[in-house]
């Protein structure tokens, strides 16, 4: 197929699946977003709407695949961004285009990565530090075991009578 003379059917289809593909990384990019402030309640669900997203986002790219290898090596070269847009066709610049706006999507995305996972060490930090609090409280069974056990402190000797060594 040359660039001049571009099936408009498949140019359809693949600028649909196209859409439905950065539709898909906006929700990623939107839960990814999310998870930069959320509670710690809340980091496993966008997690999982993350994870949905990428699976729906591999089958598109597997149908993709398929069409753009009908479509010859330009389509190919378009849907992949390998090519110069100048001088494409306006079916091959379409996809050129559309392509491009779902990688500028993923490159957000990308740079959203550092802010989670500073965010989910912070939030883990904050956890075993109040793990940490409840163990050394009086009324916590860790704090009483440290305790009789004289962790951390003198320990009463059984072979004394509980008189402190």
């Amino acid at each position: 197929m040359g660039a001049q003379n571009a099936n408009p059917a498949l140019t359809a289809e693949i600028l649909s699946l196209i859409a439905e593909e950065k539709e898909l990384f906006l929700q990623i990019e939107q839960a990814t977003e999310a998870m930069c402030i959320a509670p710690v309640e809340e980091i496993e669900p966008l997690f999982d709407k993350r994870q949905q997203c990428f699976e729906r986002v591999v089958g598109l790219r597997e149908r993709l695949g398929a069409l753009s290898g009908q479509g010859g090596r330009e389509v190919e070269e378009a849907l992949h961004n390998r090519c110069k847009r100048l001088g494409l066709s306006p079916e091959l610049a379409a996809i050129y285009d559309a392509a491009m706006g779902v990688k500028a999507v993923a490159s957000r995305i990308q740079q959203y990565d550092p802010l989670v996972e500073s965010h989910i060490k912070s939030l883990q930090s904050e956890i075993m530090a109040k793990i940490e609090k409840i163990n050394q409280s009086g009324a916590s069974v860790a704090g009483q075991y440290s305790r009789l056990m004289g962790i951390g402190g003198l320990a009463p000797s059984p072979l004394q009578g509980g008189r402190k060594i």
